[in-house]
């Protein structure tokens, strides 16, 4: 037996994956992408992906048991336990009518999903209220373990730009690295092909793209670093502004030319172990520190910053840092 759900106005531009989800429940991301391989679940008739856009009206047809299959959702989802919300004092980085951009803490997961109680889909319905346009939404991610700028739409008309933003670069994002040891040259571009790896640890592998002909599913990423500061040849801070958007491409470039990112235990070859000995933290040290853009909705050009997180900055004091903020961007316009 198969139900048609129709795509609402507050849900169009969003992603199938994510709609099931606010619609029926954490359900696991596999499920979905069997479900959609299976061709259980089609958009106007036809076979969809998980990160299929939707459009407002477009009929859904699912499973007739796929009500069952996530966890129902309450009004607010997974709600963020008063702990982690002293945390986050202060979270919230610009807010207007239209978007709004946060702080987001290391090691919250941006979406929910299996094992995931605790994520920013659900702290945002706490902390930012809904508008006559609908509740915020997401319109890009972070990974769990990284920290720094995130932005949440909060009309239908910014979710668009901001997506099509993300889609075409049409912004400038600025990331902030602790590494072990300090490249050989001050500054420089990563050019490398990521491919996913293997096996379940979902780890991505770098790949010359002159080397010869290239793995299937692999897909070219480049990178653009400047070194800002340096501690005794031991470690240095890093600069990164990514050309392309693939999973992992930052830590996976720093690790393939031989400066793993701090606190990194999918890419750091065993170099975590020093964080500890030194007193530093074990977490990934790894921060969105900037975006720089038109607004979406006015035109006007925005920079947002986001503060370093407070294990970025002791491990810095204790290496030495400066404490320099290094104003302005080290590599230019994307």
């Amino acid at each position: 037996m198969e139900r048609i759900e129709i795509v609402g106005q507050d849900d169009a531009g969003q992603r199938l994956d994510r709609w099931l989800r606010r619609t029926f429940g954490n359900m696991p991301q596999g499920m979905i992408e069997r479900l959609c391989r299976k061709g259980e679940i089609r958009v106007e008739g036809s076979r969809s992906r998980a990160s299929t856009r939707l459009l407002e009206g477009q009929k859904v047809r699912l499973p007739g048991t796929i009500g069952s299959m996530g966890r129902p959702r309450s009004p607010v989802s997974n709600p963020v336990d008063a702990p982690t919300l002293k945390d986050v004092d202060g979270l919230i980085l610009h807010v207007d009518e239209h978007m709004v951009a946060i702080n987001k803490p290391a090691g919250i997961a941006v979406q929910g999903g299996t094992g995931q109680r605790q994520h920013v889909d659900g702290l945002i319905r706490q902390l930012i209220p809904a508008t006559a346009n609908g509740p915020p939404r997401l319109v890009h991610r972070l990974d769990k373990k990284t920290s720094g700028v995130l932005l949440i739409a909060r009309s239908r008309q910014a979710a668009a730009a901001l997506t099509a933003m993300f889609r075409d670069r049409g912004m400038s994002k600025l990331y902030w690295a602790v590494a072990h040891g300090v490249p050989s040259t001050t500054r420089g571009r990563i050019s490398l092909s990521l491919v996913k790896a293997g096996g379940a640890n979902a780890r991505m592998e770098c790949i010359d793209p002159e080397a010869g002909k290239l793995p299937p599913g692999s897909r070219m990423a480049v990178t653009d670093y400047a070194v800002l500061e340096c501690f005794r040849n031991s470690h240095s801070l890093v600069a990164l502004r990514p050309l392309t958007g693939r999973m992992h491409q930052l830590r996976a470039h720093l690790s393939a030319i031989g400066h793993p990112i701090l606190g990194d235990d999918k890419y750091g070859s065993g170099h975590e172990r020093e964080a500890g000995l030194r007193g530093m933290s074990g977490k990934l040290h790894l921060h969105a520190r900037e975006i720089e853009m038109a607004h979406p909705v006015t035109g006007k050009l925005l920079r947002v910053r986001a503060p370093l997180p407070s294990h970025m900055r002791d491990s810095l004091h204790l290496l030495g840092w400066s404490g320099n903020d290094h104003p302005g961007s080290p590599l230019g316009g994307s």
